[in-house]
């Protein structure tokens, strides 16, 4: 249904929330981690498959793209935080629900830090779920511009390539054993640039496979809220819907910035600051054709970023040396 009313994502917001229904009806869904794992690879694979020649000057004009990212990821942790905090959450759990990216692995620390681990798994599900959910709508409300990206998913039923899809269950594992930050999509996305950089090959897909790598990603992240009590979920609803938008409208002012300075799209800009998942909003500028890498990149550079930040602030914290509503 939200295809047919024209919605960017529908066979990944459809999913997710059909999981939910079934979550009210006391049901759960069971997703298989391969299956998450391949889809997230064929995305990888597609990404990979827009790179040209020329991404390496490319590359060296974001950098001041990079230094605004860095500047509105702090604004937003810290505000958010804050946020948290006056709605009663301890001072660890405060920080790592408003970091915005690395769900897996804030969720992680929260539970070596001492933090309330239920409230940051529900506070960084919550988040990624209102992002897909807010973002889509808003394209279609107010029109998109496309960048000019090559699409690598066509409109018709062939394949580009599609021994490369063989590579997925080689890669994937792969990449975790060597410990590389969001594996599953990362590596394929490298394979497929390489090959396709140098003209060697290009993975393409038709729009089918690329609406049926969605579904499942939008069902294995649905699954993930089976893991709540539906009260707990709804107790949390409200104070994560609230940092959420306050998240996203404090980086869409720093996607402004991105846009006046180096004229980058405004729907790009956003995207790449999103406060959503790095797959799911690296999808939806597949599916728009609003130039994937650079949502990508910088998506990742924030993961990393985030991921390397988390465990000094605890430190501190630790220490009595620093809390989110200024006591120190």
């Amino acid at each position: 249904m939200l295809d047919l009313v024209g919605m960017p994502l529908a066979w990944l917001v459809g999913p997710i929330l059909g999981n939910l229904l079934l979550l009210a009806g006391g049901r759960k869904v069971w997703i298989p981690g391969p299956l998450r794992a391949f889809s997230l690879g064929v995305i990888g694979l597609v990404m990979g498959g827009l790179v040209t020649p020329d991404l390496v000057d490319r590359l060296m004009h974001w950098h001041l793209s990079v230094l605004i990212l860095v500047a509105g990821v702090i604004v937003s942790t810290l505000v958010v935080a804050r946020w948290y905090r006056h709605c009663g959450f301890d001072a660890p759990s405060a920080w790592l629900s408003a970091m915005p990216g690395g769900m897996a692995a804030m969720v992680a620390i929260a539970e070596s830090a001492g933090g309330n681990l239920q409230r940051v798994s529900i506070a960084q599900s919550l988040r990624v779920l209102i992002v897909i959910c807010v973002l889509p709508p808003l394209f279609v409300l107010f029109g998109r511009e496309g960048e000019g990206a090559v699409m690598a998913v066509t409109e018709g039923g062939g394949f580009g390539n599609p021994w490369m899809l063989l590579m997925i269950p080689l890669l994937v594992p792969l990449g975790i054993r060597l410990g590389i930050s969001a594996a599953p999509m990362l590596v394929p996305l490298v394979f497929s640039a390489a090959l396709s950089a140098t003209d060697l090959a290009r993975f393409e897909v038709p729009a089918w496979t690329m609406n049926l790598a969605l579904l499942f990603l939008g069902c294995s992240i649905g699954a993930k809220f089976g893991a709540f009590s539906l009260r707990a979920l709804v107790a949390n609803t409200r104070v994560t819907l609230v940092a959420t938008l306050m998240a996203i409208g404090i980086l869409a002012v720093f996607a402004e910035m991105i846009h006046r300075a180096t004229g980058i799209g405004r729907e790009v800009a956003l995207l790449a600051l999103a406060p959503g998942g790095m797959a799911e909003m690296s999808a939806l500028a597949v599916v728009l054709g609003l130039d994937p890498l650079f949502v990508a990149f910088h998506q990742l550079l924030r993961v990393i970023g985030l991921m390397l930040i988390a465990p000094f602030i605890l430190r501190r914290m630790a220490l009595g040396k620093l809390d989110p509503d200024g006591r120190r």
